[in-house]
């Protein structure tokens, strides 16, 4: 991952796993492991998701590549998605006083498996 990632991007979790090679004059990278990397894409495809539209990544191998290489962040990501927490209007009302709303999980957001489709997700390399 390189410039320009902005803060809210990537979880500040995730950014910490992250190794980052800071050259003086020179903009930030972060480099992910294979094992990690899988999940840096998943987050990026919430304000990108023009990688899965242009086919730059493969969704379905994306997600069966989480689950083979960070099946907690999966489980936990999918938990999160059905409790609603990533309902942003949702949780943006509550704030303002609004609790007559529930909270709403998206099925498109959850981390699934495609067993026929593998874990090669990069599409350029295709």
């Amino acid at each position: 991952m390189c410039y320009p990632i902005g803060d809210g991007e990537l979880s500040e979790g995730l950014r910490g796993v992250g190794r980052k090679l800071d050259i003086e004059g020179e903009m930030e990278y972060i480099y992910f492991l294979r094992e990690t990397a899988c999940v840096a894409i998943w987050e990026l495809l919430w304000v990108r998701p023009q990688l899965t539209d242009t086919g730059l990544i493969r969704k379905p191998e994306l997600m069966n590549a989480i689950w083979e290489h960070q099946p907690g962040y999966a489980l936990g990501c999918n938990a999160q998605e059905q409790a609603g927490l990533h309902d942003t209007l949702g949780l943006l009302l509550y704030a303002l006083g609004v609790e007559d709303r529930e909270l709403e999980g998206s099925p498109e957001h959850m981390i699934t498996v495609t067993p026929a489709a593998g874990t090669d997700f990069i599409g350029f390399w295709r």
